[in-house]
């Protein structure tokens, strides 16, 4: 039992300590990135911004406008936006900027965004094909900033720096959690590449773009290839797109589930390419698998900690427990229709400890359906 507590204990901290820790350290004695020179536009890239939609006829105009706002050289600029199926008026409203040279590309029986991208990128000629969803608004230079990063010839694919904008009272802290994902890419990137990309703001090179099976979920699983094909992925901070918070709770908690299940089945799928890097495995592991595994190896840190028969790790296991309580409790209290996350009890505290639970309790769930053998393909607009 004490055995079973301290590999449990010893895997949570590898992942949430000993990882960062290391790269933080490793990417100091690196030195700073280096400062990349101003590019002619003459000498840029020509680029396709594919935006993917589903019944987002509440924002679709609004990020037509923002990408058609951004600096980048109208002639090497192209919008594509492919709907999967929407029926909420999306498509009426992309086809009101036709005039303005944005394309529509309707896919029809909701058959997934890695389905509607290998669609629309085989009817592409652009150097760059830049990914993003509805309702993330890009700063005028984020184009720019992600075709930039391609001057490097061993550069596959480019993550953008995705940040939340909103009033976390609802609940979420899913600005504290990217702002620490966004950390763990820049100093990966610096040590040679990360992993997994944002479906929000990501580019790759039209020639390195993989057709992916429709079950796959593309943003990770596209990087995932290129790294393990010895292609760069690299992050790019200054490439900035700006996405609401999730307003409702419950829903943000299934999206993160729906994320988790794609992506556990992908990496199955794709075991066999991972097993050729090692390198990129270990990544993977430490910065996803063990982080999705949280709640468990929780549990089993705790009881193996009751058994053992040592007073400092029964003292670990009350504080693990008063933890899962805490967080179990709130959640429950959540539940009631006429409650709130802006008045839960205990105040920021409180809103970390439920948002934390929540995205644990959501990776444990999309762990047992993936052990039942089931998997989400589509995905539905956020509110």
């Amino acid at each position: 039992m004490t055995a079973l507590c301290l590999i449990a204990v010893l895997l949570l901290a590898a992942s949430y300590v000993g990882y960062p820790l290391a790269l933080a350290l490793f990417a100091a004695r690196g030195g700073a990135s280096p400062v990349r020179e101003p590019v002619d536009d003459a000498a840029l890239p020509s680029v396709a911004l594919v935006i993917s939609a589903y019944n987002e006829s509440a924002v679709i105009a609004e990020k037509i406008e923002n990408s058609l706002a951004s600096d980048y050289p109208k002639a090497l600029l192209s919008i594509v936006v492919f709907s999967d199926g929407s029926d909420d008026g999306t498509d009426d409203i992309v086809q009101r900027y036709a005039d303005r040279g944005v394309v529509l590309r309707r896919i029809e029986g909701r058959l997934g965004k890695t389905h509607g991208q290998n669609t629309v990128v085989a009817e592409c000629h652009a150097d760059i094909i830049v990914f993003s969803d509805a309702n993330t608004l890009y700063r005028p230079d984020a184009v720019r900033q992600l075709a930039l990063a391609f001057e490097d010839p061993t550069v596959g694919c480019v993550i953008g720096n995705r940040r939340y904008v909103g009033d976390s009272r609802s609940g979420s802290q899913e600005g504290i959690y990217e702002q620490f994902e966004n950390w763990l890419k820049a100093k990966e990137s610096q040590l040679g590449g990360t992993i997994g990309a944002c479906g929000a703001i990501y580019a790759v090179r039209r020639d390195d773009y993989l057709a992916l099976p429709a079950d796959r979920i593309s943003d990770f699983v596209e990087p995932l290839r290129l790294a393990c094909a010895g292609r760069r992925v690299v992050y790019a901070a200054g490439a900035v797109g700006e996405e609401p918070l999730e307003t409702d709770f419950w829903r943000e908690l299934s999206r993160k589930r729906r994320i988790v299940l794609r992506s556990l089945n992908s990496l199955w799928a794709e075991r066999s390419v991972l097993c050729r890097a090692p390198a990129v495995a270990i990544k993977v592991i430490l910065h996803k698998i063990i982080r999705w595994q949280t709640l468990p190896l929780l549990i089993v840190a705790a009881v193996a900690g009751l058994a053992s028969g040592y007073l400092l790790l029964q003292a670990m296991t009350l504080l693990v427990s008063a933890y899962v309580f805490t967080g179990v409790s709130l959640l429950f209290w959540l539940r009631s229709p006429d409650r709130s996350a802006a008045d839960l009890p205990l105040g920021f505290v409180g809103r970390l400890v439920l948002y934390s639970m929540g995205v644990f309790v959501s990776a444990s769930s999309a762990t047992v359906a993936f052990l039942q053998g089931k998997n989400q393909i589509v995905w539905n607009a956020r509110s």
